[in-house]
């Protein structure tokens, strides 16, 4: 296995030890599988292609197919845990694995699983400073986060205590540019009054927001200002964090990273900070929790994915039974 997919397959073992689920020992095509990654065995493909320059193509070796493609790590994931329902791979940049978390929310609400293995996987590879007035650009990371997700039935069935309970998911395009999100900031706030409209949630019910913030110029800006339209005077009651300051972007993996985070969250009530938020920006001035964490009363929660080529996709979290 290339290295993401590895940490796909550990991830998945890890979420399904936590959540007492043996796909093995159930209908094993009831549990599917989707896993996000933005890039794939790029790890591989960097050391096969040395291979090749340095000593031709015999050398390379016959597993470079099979450990860089991106699904590799859904594929893993169904290998080492046995689930035997759909299996895919979701490739949408850095908002891969929330799209991934998002896709298996429908497949589990419209009727087609009872049981999915979520998430993202990536490894690309310090310190990050999100709306801070000299952030420059983010801080490569890489790992992998795997949610289980069940309908309230299954999971009642079982005796499985949830951890959270997932209540909307929005995706949206800028349909812009390559690398830049759309000035107006529209299609981003879009994604996130879709997602509460999904969820049957107002601004007024959020708690908390982890941010996109991946401490480059044009997101911190654009996010700021989508926020402001998608949540009006209360995006500057709402405490707001990108836990990228502390973990660095894992890319296809951030999305899914910062969701279970979330659950996190709204199980112990602390907001973790954005750290190294020094000199705020005077074009981010929402409360960005600036490097300490905060305590506080917190039921609904929304995490940001926003990806290269325009992918905005948003999820809400709340307490279980909310």
């Amino acid at each position: 296995m290339d290295r993401f997919a590895q940490f796909a397959a550990v991830a998945a073992q890890e979420a399904c030890a936590q959540a007492e689920l043996k796909p093995r020992e159930m209908d094993r095509y009831s549990v599917h599988v989707v896993v996000g990654s933005g890039i794939g065995g790029i790890s591989t493909l960097t050391e096969q292609h040395k291979v090749l320059l340095d000593r031709g193509p015999r050398r390379v070796t016959p597993f470079l197919i099979p450990m860089m493609l991106a699904d590799m790590g859904s594929a893993q994931v169904s290998m080492v845990t046995g689930a035997m329902g759909a299996n895919y791979c979701i490739t949408s940049s850095c908002s891969s694995g929330a799209d991934a978390i998002g896709v298996g929310w429908d497949l589990i609400r419209h009727g087609k699983a009872e049981v999915v293995l979520a998430g993202g996987a990536e490894a690309p590879v310090a310190p990050f400073q999100p709306f801070n007035r000299t952030r420059d650009g983010f801080v490569l990371a890489e790992g992998a986060a795997i949610m289980v997700l069940e309908s309230v039935e299954h999971a009642a069935a079982r005796g499985a205590e949830p951890i959270a309970e997932l209540r909307g998911y929005a995706a949206t395009s800028d349909s812009h540019h390559l690398t830049e999100p759309n000035p107006t900031g529209q299609s981003a706030a879009t994604a996130v009054t879709e997602a509460l409209a999904a969820a049957g949630l107002q601004p007024t019910d959020v708690d908390y927001l982890n941010a996109h913030g991946t401490s480059t110029p044009l997101n911190d800006w654009h996010e700021t200002k989508a926020l402001k339209l998608a949540l009006g005077d209360e995006a500057y009651r709402i405490p707001i964090s990108s836990t990228k300051s502390m973990t660095g972007h894992l890319l296809g993996a951030g999305g899914a990273l910062e969701a279970a985070l979330c659950t996190r969250v709204l199980a112990e009530g602390l907001m973790p900070p954005t750290i190294n938020l020094d000199d705020p920006d005077d074009e981010c001035d929402l409360d960005y929790v600036p490097n300490a964490a905060r305590s506080g009363d917190v039921n609904v929660v929304l995490s940001n994915s926003f990806g290269f080529g325009g992918h905005n996709s948003v999820i809400v979290l709340t307490r279980p039974g909310l």
